[in-house]
């Protein structure tokens, strides 16, 4: 089985866009969550911390997080949903939400990790692209100038193309093109994935805290769980905080071969640092030639309205 809708554009922002906060995971540390506020505000955004984003899964019930997340959704005057945090929690609430809602309002909703939870079922439900973007809780350990440039493009511009970051040879096979699905491995392994589309699917993967033995037994879950199904390439993240990120790399790159022959790694995506924001659910082109993975059209559109 395929899907087969045609994707649609999501809004694009401007000064003085309403963009609203969500904790649907774990609550965001309060200093980082300022720090994104003044980014975000910084680049003439009108921001809206929800009441009881702060508090988070631990303190809240599946329930309440839900109707946060559904009420920003669903909010004719917000223009894009950002997760503050990931962690652990998005899991409960699939069920809670409607998230159909975004084909009468196609707006931009980004969080990465746990979030994949969301952007797998967003992507089986709606006709619009999701994001994989850093936590808005910005840890400026890990993000600084060129993560947070990326971010503001993908919302407030043209999406520019991702290159590796290693200096060496770090793509093979044909160029291909498919629908960016994917994320977090260990989140992967815990979701049944959606139809793949007619194009293809590029496949993304990435990690935090995980050995080449524990993301082998991990991806074999992804497989299981049909991630596989119609993968046209394979793009490859950051393995950040692992015992050997060389090894879980060529890991994943030698799974990576039995479901297809074009693969580009050594992506800053995922938990690493100067995080890159892209479109998920959206089509992308993978040029092993020129080394870069770039959408083939803009995920967003300045034309995009909703009444």
């Amino acid at each position: 089985m395929t899907d087969e809708r045609r994707r649609r554009p999501v809004k694009r922002l401007e000064a003085g866009s309403r963009v609203c906060l969500v904790s649907p995971c774990s609550p965001p540390y309060p200093e980082r969550l300022a720090l994104g506020v003044r980014m975000l505000e910084s680049w003439g955004l009108v921001v809206d911390v929800l009441a009881a984003a702060a508090a988070g899964a631990e303190q809240r019930s599946p329930q309440e997080r839900a109707h946060e997340l559904q009420t920003a959704l669903a909010d004719p005057t917000c223009d894009a949903v950002l997760v503050t945090r990931a962690g652990h929690g998005a899991g409960d609430l699939i069920g809670l939400l409607d998230l159909a809602v975004l084909d009468a309002q196609p707006k931009y909703f980004g969080g990465f990790s746990d979030v994949a939870h969301l952007h797998v079922a967003l992507g089986a439900t709606a006709s619009v692209p999701c994001f994989h973007t850093p936590e808005i809780a910005w840890n400026s350990r890990l993000n600084g100038d060129g993560a947070a440039e990326s971010l503001r493009r993908s919302l407030m511009g043209d999406v520019p193309p991702v290159r590796p970051v290693s200096a060496r040879v770090s793509a093979a096979g044909p160029s291909a093109c498919g629908e960016l699905r994917g994320g977090t491995i260990s989140t992967l392994a815990q979701i049944d994935a959606a139809p793949p589309g007619s194009e293809g699917v590029v496949l993304l993967l990435e990690d935090v805290r995980e050995s080449a033995a524990s993301v082998k037994t991990l991806l074999t879950a992804v497989e299981r769980r049909g991630h596989t199904e119609g993968v046209s390439a394979i793009a490859i993240g950051q393995f950040a905080e692992c015992d050997d990120p060389d090894e879980v790399t060529d890991t994943v790159r030698t799974w990576a071969e039995q479901f297809a022959s074009t693969c580009i790694w050594d992506l800053p995506i995922g938990h690493g640092v100067e995080q890159q924001t892209v479109p998920l659910n959206w089509l992308v082109e993978i040029d092993t030639g020129g080394g870069t993975l770039a959408p083939v059209s803009q995920p967003t559109d300045r034309e995009v309205t909703w009444s």
